[in-house]
């Protein structure tokens, strides 16, 4: 928090100054809190086919990506989505496709961003397997399934099959491997891949491994947002108004996630200044009065 007042001078031929004007308080306030992170840890494997009736093929050649609609709304870091875009290098993308295959630790501020990497390598589905979707269930119980079935490695050929399932009813992702195996201890296990989540600009993220043989045949990854702690008001007193002096403060709180937005629960403002959903008193007092107020 700091102040200042001003005033305005001209100072040729002897002039002079204005008075100042009042003081004004003003209040930086803090960054807004980071997205709440992603937690990806070890669950049960329980594969879901993404074969059979309901099931999309979708023709992908070496380095490409396909935008499929989701079936249900899904919030990836605070926002919602209804289609994704599926890579053929292992790659969910909730933003821009993703058709290179040079792989990357996460989180970076450089593009490819707002991804879900199931298994980032450079996979060729132009070679052999196939690249299926599904929605399946009813509201508010669907599944999203994108499945890379014995999808080759470019240069080490072999196959892996695994999945990610979007859930509707927990928001939660989950990566699961069949088959991780091509048949090279470079390429195995995601030796050379990338498993993890980033948000939509690059700046957090949650990785799982980078080009580290971490992940095992018939194992699962569920990944969960760790909500944010609810907000908490630290501001107890303002500082005093005068009447007929233009007046600001800001409120302030600790935890929650941005945007928060203020309102008066109980008592009433002087005359003249209002609360803002931002947080700001502000106005010009019309008369003297002691007021007290209850925010939320």
């Amino acid at each position: 928090g700091y102040c200042f007042r001003v005033r305005a001078g001209n100072t040729y031929n002897g002039g002079s100054y204005t008075p100042w004007t009042p003081a004004i308080a003003v209040t930086t306030p803090d960054p807004p809190p980071p997205p709440a992170p992603y937690s990806c840890v070890a669950t049960t494997y329980a594969w879901v086919d993404g074969l059979g009736g309901g099931s999309t093929k979708r023709s992908l050649g070496d380095d490409a990506s396909v935008n499929v609609s989701i079936g249900f709304p899904f919030t990836w870091y605070g926002t919602s989505y209804s289609t994704v875009n599926v890579g053929s290098n292992g790659v969910l993308s909730f933003g821009d496709p993703v058709t290179t295959y040079a792989n990357t630790a996460l989180p970076t501020l450089a593009a490819p961003n707002n991804i879900a990497a199931v298994l980032w390598d450079d996979l060729n589905p132009a070679a052999g397997g196939q690249i299926v979707t599904k929605t399946t269930g009813t509201s508010p119980n669907r599944q999203f399934i994108a499945m890379w079935s014995a999808v080759p490695h470019f240069t080490a050929g072999g196959a892996a099959t695994f999945e990610v399932v979007l859930d509707e009813n927990s928001q939660a992702i989950t990566f699961q491997y069949q088959d991780v195996v091509f048949g090279s201890a470079t390429y195995d296990r995601g030796a050379s891949a990338t498993v993890g989540t980033e948000n939509q600009t690059g700046e957090y993220g949650t990785q799982v491994s980078y080009n580290t043989a971490s992940v095992s045949d018939l194992s699962a990854l569920r990944c969960t947002t760790q909500a944010a702690p609810p907000p908490t008001v630290t501001t107890t007193s303002v500082p005093p108004g005068t009447v007929g002096q233009s007046y600001s403060a800001l409120l302030s709180a600790s935890g929650g996630a941005a945007p928060l937005n203020w309102s008066i629960v109980s008592g009433s403002l002087p005359a003249g200044v209002t609360l803002a959903p931002n947080g700001t008193l502000s106005g010009t007092p019309t008369a003297a009065a002691t007021a007290p107020f209850t925010v939320r």
